[in-house]
């Protein structure tokens, strides 16, 4: 949510949303085009991840995604106090169809799911489109083949959202609820060009914002980076009343520091060149801010 940013802020992300509304209106280009062109920002990028989340998806049908993420605390540490160990391990799939994705699964995995699926994928969906557009299984216990001939359980808790709702998200920041996780180091497993391009507008959005907030000549990458994972935070009410440890931005920019690096650096060195200059040494940004109007 964004309700808990001041009014000028606001009217920034407008501006982004607008700016990148216009980008979309050449999505077709960029489909087109996409096929083409193999000099993606994100291709650049490799950020290593538990292999197991790969064994993890093949008990889906991978064909029908377009994209497919793990993220949180079993995936990349957030520190001593994260409780990895007691958690589930998180993903989300982008899929075509919903509809028929969910009937399928439910041929498949159906103890996955609960009473609804007495409903079939029509009644899923309905739910499915709810909120923030993803619906969640939890609790999976899925048998992983551990490299001795034995399996063991993980547990396990996937959501399904649509791949419009996800490139909605990406774009205009409908919710944040998608986009704000993709702020933060995430296993992509699988994901198509055209995700590439959109994500890679999404992460753009993130670093325009978060220097406009910080709003200062000379900025550390630290403090980029927990502005960028602020953004998804701001207005959360689990924080608010505790519901949330409160240091949960510190410890996923101290624990996952030099992920972040190997994100953004990238892209701001492709995206943002002509207005900032970055000393790897020091880690730090020199951001033009007689140019700022620019980042808008």
């Amino acid at each position: 949510s964004l309700r808990g940013i001041g009014t000028g802020s606001r009217h920034l992300v407008g501006q982004l949303r607008d700016q990148y509304r216009n980008v979309v209106l050449g999505e077709k280009s960029l489909r087109s085009n996409s096929s083409n062109n193999n000099n993606y920002t994100l291709d650049k990028i490799t950020i290593d991840y538990p292999p197991v989340l790969d064994k993890i998806i093949t008990r889906f049908n991978v064909m029908e995604m377009e994209f497919a993420f793990g993220y949180g605390s079993k995936v990349f540490s957030q520190g001593n106090n994260d409780k990895s160990e007691q958690s589930q391990i998180d993903m989300i799939y982008a899929v075509r169809n919903s509809i028929d994705w969910h009937n399928e699964n439910l041929i498949k995995n159906s103890n996955d799911y609960s009473i609804l699926k007495y409903g079939g994928g029509k009644i899923i969906n309905t739910v499915n489109n709810w909120g923030a557009g993803v619906y969640f299984n939890p609790f999976v216990q899925v048998p992983v083949d551990n490299n001795n001939n034995n399996n063991t359980n993980i547990e396990l808790k996937y959501g399904i959202t649509s791949t419009n709702n996800l490139i909605d998200d990406l774009i205009n920041w409908k919710s944040m609820y998608l986009a704000g996780r993709l702020h933060k180091p995430v296993a992509i497993i699988k994901q198509s060009n055209e995700f590439k391009i959109f994500n890679e507008y999404n992460l753009t959005n993130a670093v325009n914002l978060s220097l406009l907030l910080i709003n200062k000549e000379n900025i550390t990458f630290n403090e980029l980076f927990l502005k960028i994972t602020e953004l998804s935070y701001i207005g959360d009410p689990r924080l608010k009343v505790r519901g949330e440890n409160p240091n949960k931005v510190k410890n996923i920019v101290n624990n996952q520091y030099e992920i972040f690096k190997i994100l953004y650096i990238q892209i701001l060195e492709n995206n943002l060149n002509d207005l900032i200059q970055i000393n790897k040494n020091d880690e730090i940004i020199k951001f033009n801010l007689t140019d700022r109007k620019s980042v808008v």
